[in-house]
Formats: C-alpha cells, structure tokens, sequence
C-alpha cells in the first residue's frame, strides 16, 4: 500500500483517520468502542487509494467496520456512508494524534441509537488479509489507558 495518500490537517500528515460515536444520556457521555484482540480502539483505519479525502477515509472504514449498520440495522453501506459524511464534515470535535498520524472525528449522535441491537454490526469484519474478529460495547465510563489501542492513548476520548 505504497501508493495510500497523505492527507493534510492543519500542517501534519494524516495516514488514518477514525471516528468515535457518542450520545448523551441522563447527563452522561457514552462512546461507542469497539473490541479486538483485547483493545479498545474507535472506528477507523488506513488510508486507501480510493479516498478522495481524510473525511473519506474516516466514513469508509466506519462503514466497512460496521457493515454499513451504524445508524440502523436497514441501512445500505452506501446509506451509512452519506450519514456519516455529513456528520464528519460538520463536526467541530477533532483530534490529531501526531506519532500516529491519525485523525479523529467525535460525532455526537441522538440517544435514540442506544436501543439499536448491537448484532447489526456482526462479529467479524472481512479485510483484505483475513477476517478480523471483534465486537462493539457502549462504554459509560472511559476505558482504562492499557487497555486503549495506541492510536487513541493521548487522545481525549
């Protein structure tokens, strides 16, 4: 993948970019995470030949890791994509992680999604590797530092 693009955030490189869903409810922030192989870690991944932009690249993979079921268990990949598009270029929550050259998107969404069944995203994601094994959680309280993927250690999630 010598050929992924490097986009540009305020001066610094971006190699990937993510997203971290959250709501609100009875006052508390509640994130989406996901899990695999024992980390904690957010949606998102490397840049790929096809993105047009960091803001592509963090709707894609969030699609590709969610199977297209973020938002509703009836949506299309394409459908998720649209939405999640909108909500990564109005966001105003953005963080870098410069070791990692990775992007943040936080995207607050309507509490509504806590009643959504979490078997809409399935228990595995096919790549161009294999098949990679995980599983999403809401997370009432911030998960411990050890248990964080790197990309997110220094980041206020």
């Amino acid at each position: 993948m010598a050929n992924r693009p490097t986009f540009d955030y305020l001066g610094h490189p971006v190699r990937a970019a993510g997203i971290l869903v959250y709501t609100i409810d009875r006052g508390n922030k509640i994130r989406l995470l996901r899990i695999v192989n024992n980390k904690i870690e957010d949606i998102g991944g490397k840049t790929d030949v096809i993105d047009k932009s960091m803001f592509h690249t963090a709707a894609r993979e969030a699609c590709e890791e969610t199977n297209g079921k973020l938002f509703s268990s009836y949506h299309t990949k394409k459908r998720c994509f649209n939405i999640l598009l909108d909500l990564i270029l109005n966001t105003k929550e953005i963080e870098y992680n410069q070791r990692c050259k990775y992007i943040l998107f936080k995207i607050h969404v309507h509490p509504g999604i806590l009643r959504e069944n979490m078997r809409r995203f399935g228990l595995q994601e096919k790549t161009d590797w294999g098949i990679l094994k995980h599983y999403y959680k809401w997370f009432r309280y911030k998960p411990s530092y050890n248990k964080l993927h790197v990309r997110l250690k220094n980041l206020n999630i």
